[in-house]
């Protein structure tokens, strides 16, 4: 998992981009628990009992680090991240009939800037372009001069000529996808020309929403580049140059209760038709609570909709603005096997959390629930995670996926 700053977001944001869970027995019995991270601590726990960050790591080639315990039946691990913007915990709180490992990145990744310019030779006149790569995104005039911050790594380039009559709407025209960029810095230029053998018609499909509810639709290719598909009252998809591993996302908020859904589509097996879309079947999340004084939260019985999908996991968290410090914990269904409440451990007595902040004094707080038609190993196993911007949601990209979340902020 990498993970967002704490503090980007109004609410839980508690990954960017991966978490991977496998799920594979030790023998005789008993299941070997498996963590991989780049964490600068790690601590574990057996059952409800006390929490120890005694494991052996194992150094990995890529910088992260091995450790494995032995148990079956419940468990937790403890990832502590220190950052220059902020530090702080993510706990998952698991039982190893859903999952046995956890990788985890703190989000130490770097960046740099990739800039150029996009001439169009094609037989379209454009007014502008939509360009995208990694988690960034721009519309820029008909001079074609970009400029991005992205992440390093293996990335796609998405750009898209726009032409908008006067008095009329942006619509989208000639679609141009290079792939495989190996952008690791420092900053580069890279400039862009669109040719009609090179770039893909659009085609476009009505996209309305009912009242209340936020919508959007986004194409997430093979390579982690994020494209917003919809404008002007439309959703768009080209009509060739995708593959399999691209991923359409629908994408759907109820602004009045704080709840949303998302529906997965592997790009080469989307319904190509209208869209209309309706957060407000999914229940909001009630009855929750917390005590800032002891780091106790209450009340996590949510039960969803008749629409909505089997319940999942609660995310709960605790932050402390001032000196950008956080908690989060991950709360599977077999965990809390029907229990109700939940305190955040406090870890600041084990060597490796010194100094870690002790969870007192909290103020801010909040629960999320997710509900999905797919099992938290098959979550857990996905490569890509989609956190939309300035939301308390993240869902995991496995075609084929629904998802619904309800959040309530309680401090």
């Amino acid at each position: 998992m990498r993970k967002y700053s704490a503090y980007k977001n109004a609410a839980i944001t508690i990954m960017t981009a991966l978490i991977t869970v496998g799920c594979s027995g030790s023998g005789s019995g008993s299941t070997k628990v498996e963590i991989i991270s780049d964490a600068d601590a790690v601590a574990y726990q057996i059952g409800d009992g006390t929490w120890k960050d005694d494991l052996t790591a194992v150094n990995l080639t890529d910088g992260r680090k091995r450790y494995t315990f032995d148990q079956t039946g419940k468990y937790g691990v403890a990832l502590y991240c220190k950052s220059t913007s902020d530090k702080g915990v993510t706990i998952f709180q698991l039982n190893t009939s859903e999952s046995n490992s956890v990788v985890y990145e703190c989000g130490k990744q770097s960046g740099s800037t990739i800039s150029g310019k996009i001439t169009d030779n094609t037989s379209v006149t454009p007014d502008g372009f939509a360009v995208a790569m990694g988690r960034d995104y721009a519309i820029v005039d008909d001079k074609g001069n970009y400029s991005m911050q992205v992440n390093h790594g293996i990335r796609d380039l998405i750009v898209v000529s726009l032409v908008q009559p006067v008095g009329g709407k942006i619509t989208p025209q000639r679609f141009y996808l290079e792939r495989d960029i190996d952008f690791t810095g420092p900053d580069i230029g890279h400039s862009v020309t669109l040719k009609d053998a090179e770039t893909h018609t659009m085609s476009g499909y009505s996209f309305t929403k009912v009242a209340n509810t936020k919508a959007y639709a986004m194409l997430l290719s093979k390579n982690d580049t994020l494209f917003t598909a919809n404008i002007s009252g439309k959703w768009y998809i080209p009509t060739a140059g995708l593959v399999a591993e691209d991923a359409y996302l629908f994408y759907g908020v109820h602004a009045q209760h704080i709840a949303s859904y998302l529906e997965v589509y592997g790009a080469n097996s989307i319904p190509k038709q209208d869209k209309n879309m309706d957060a407000s079947y999914v229940a909001s999340l009630q009855g929750v609570a917390y005590t800032k004084a002891t780091g106790k939260f209450v009340g996590l019985d949510y039960v969803p909709s008749a629409q909505s999908h089997a319940m999942r996991y609660f995310v709960a968290d605790a932050k402390k603005t001032a000196t950008k410090e956080y908690y989060y914990a991950v709360l599977s269904s077999g965990w809390l096997n029907g229990e109700t409440d939940y305190t955040l451990p406090d870890l600041s007595s084990l060597a490796g959390f010194a100094g870690v902040w002790s969870v007192q004094g909290a103020d801010k707080a909040g629960v999320l629930v997710l509900m999905s038609n797919k099992t938290i190993k098959e979550m857990f196993e996905a490569q890509r995670v989609y956190a939309p911007k300035g939301s308390p949601n993240f869902f995991f990209v496995i075609p084929g996926a629904k998802y619904e979340t309800a959040y309530k902020s309680v401090l």
